[in-house]
C-alpha cells in the first residue's frame, strides 16, 4: 500500500557496491518501527534484515518523557538538590544548584566534586558531612554556609544516605 517500494534508492546503492547500511525507520503502513540492516551479498544483489524496534522506541520515548517531568520537578524548586556517588562526584543536581555554583547547566555539574565547583574550605566541609552520613547510615542536619555566585549565605541542609537494593550505601542527596 505504498506505491513505490520503500527504500529502495537505499538497498539499491548498497546492491550495486554501496557499502553496508543500516538504519532506523518509522513505516507509516504499519504503524511501526524497523531497523533494517542492508548487506550486499554478490554483483548487483544486496539482503535485508528487519528487526521490529516498536517496543524499544516505545520505552525509550516513555522514559525520557519520565526523565522530562522528573526534571521539570525538580528544577522549578528553590532548594539546591543533588546526588552524589561514594567518592563524591555528583551524580544528577537540580538547574538552582548549578546556578548557585556558578555552572552553566546540570550536566556541567555532573562528574565534578565539591572541591571542582566551591571554594576548597566549604568543599572540604561538605565532603566531612558527606562521609559521615555515609558511616552512620542515618540522615544528618547541617546549617553550613554556601559561597555561591550570589556571595555567601546560609543553608540548613539536610544529608542523607543513598541505599542500594541490597541495603549497601551508595552515595548522599
Amino acid at each position: 500500500g505504498t506505491g513505490s517500494p520503500p527504500y529502495l534508492e537505499e538497498f539499491c546503492s548498497v546492491g550495486i557496491g554501496g557499502a553496508p547500511r543500516r538504519m532506523e525507520v518509522y513505516f507509516t503502513p504499519m504503524a511501526r518501527y524497523f531497523s533494517i540492516s542492508v548487506a550486499p551479498i554478490g554483483p548487483r544483489a544486496f539482503a535485508t534484515i528487519f528487526s521490529d524496534i516498536s517496543l524499544q522506541k516505545k520505552q525509550a520515548e516513555a522514559l525520557e518523557k519520565s526523565r522530562l517531568h522528573q526534571r521539570a520537578l525538580l528544577d522549578n524548586q528553590p532548594h539546591l538538590a543533588w546526588l552524589k556517588d561514594r567518592q563524591g562526584r555528583f551524580l544528577a543536581v537540580i538547574q538552582a544548584f548549578a546556578e548557585a555554583c556558578g555552572q552553566p547547566s546540570p550536566e556541567a555539574v555532573v562528574g565534578k566534586t565539591d572541591i571542582d565547583v566551591w571554594p576548597r574550605e566549604l568543599a572540604e566541609a561538605y565532603r566531612a558531612d558527606d562521609a559521615a552520613v555515609m558511616q552512620s547510615g542515618t540522615q544528618k542536619a547541617v546549617e553550613e554556609e554556601i559561597d555561591g555566585v550570589d556571595g555567601k549565605r546560609w543553608f540548613e541542609t539536610y544529608k542523607s544516605p543513598v541505599f542500594a537494593v541490597d541495603g549497601s550505601i551508595v552515595g548522599t542527596t
